[in-house]
């Protein structure tokens, strides 16, 4: 993950605003644990070219809980969807991610999270509250 994002990385997600590529691998790695069983997709990804020669790109994030419980194989559900916008920019001649934004993340309601997170997660990012 260190290889494709930038030193100046900014996430903006609703487990929290970071700065910094370190910072951000941090709060991943904390949240890491929550994700068993879940998957995340970026589908439909639409780029465009900046006027500075960055780029973003726009996709729609799906989130699909797989796995097993006690009885077998469990059938996947959708556990969530929103809305993810990265940036990049070139650097050394590669395409690296200077910020990530997730916004209005929609959670089903039998992903074990209490219901004051799961309103946060609706919020789009300009109404999340930042450090």
């Amino acid at each position: 993950m260190r290889e494709m994002l930038t030193e100046d990385f900014v996430l903006d997600h609703v487990w929290g605003y970071r700065e910094g590529r370190e910072a951000a691998i941090a709060l991943l790695r904390e949240k890491l644990p929550i994700n068993d069983g879940l998957r995340h997709a970026s589908l439909n990804p639409t780029v465009h070219a900046e006027q500075d020669g960055t780029a973003t790109a726009l996709s729609y994030l799906l989130g699909v809980l797989v796995g097993e419980d006690g009885d077998g194989p469990q059938r996947p559900i959708i556990a969530g969807e929103g809305l993810r916008v990265d940036r990049f920019r070139k650097e050394d001649g590669l395409w690296r991610m200077t910020a990530c934004t997730v916004d209005q993340m929609w959670v089903h309601s039998s992903f074990p999270i209490p219901d004051a997170e799961r309103a946060h997660y609706r919020l789009d990012a300009a109404s999340r509250p930042r450090p």
